[in-house]
């Protein structure tokens, strides 16, 4: 399995996602066929715990889809409590995949 590498300069799109009481803004980033390959997220404070998971997270979904792991599969994996992800990762997840082409 290869790293699909993105182009220097590609198309990114930023989002917001709202989950429980928080709404967070991630850029998902495109390759030159319109499929997200990336996904950058941060928390709202700076250097908080909260932060440093968020980022964390779109390091981790970057390297899975630049690999070649389907959004659709990942989205599936996380947990959702009926129509809701359980999480902030779950919602960024859910939110990628609802936009993951364009």
């Amino acid at each position: 399995m290869s790293r699909h590498r993105l182009p220097n300069r590609r198309l990114a799109v930023t989002h917001k996602v709202a989950w429980d009481w928080r709404e967070e803004r991630i850029t998902i980033g495109y390759d030159d066929q319109g499929r997200a390959r990336e996904v950058f997220a941060s928390g709202r404070v700076a250097d908080s715990k909260i932060d440093a998971m968020l980022i964390d997270t779109g390091i981790v979904l970057s390297l899975a889809l630049q690999y070649g792991i389907p959004i659709s599969e990942i989205a599936a994996a996380v947990g959702v409590d009926k129509h809701d992800p359980n999480s902030i990762i779950g919602a960024i997840i859910h939110k990628t995949h609802q936009e993951a082409t364009l």
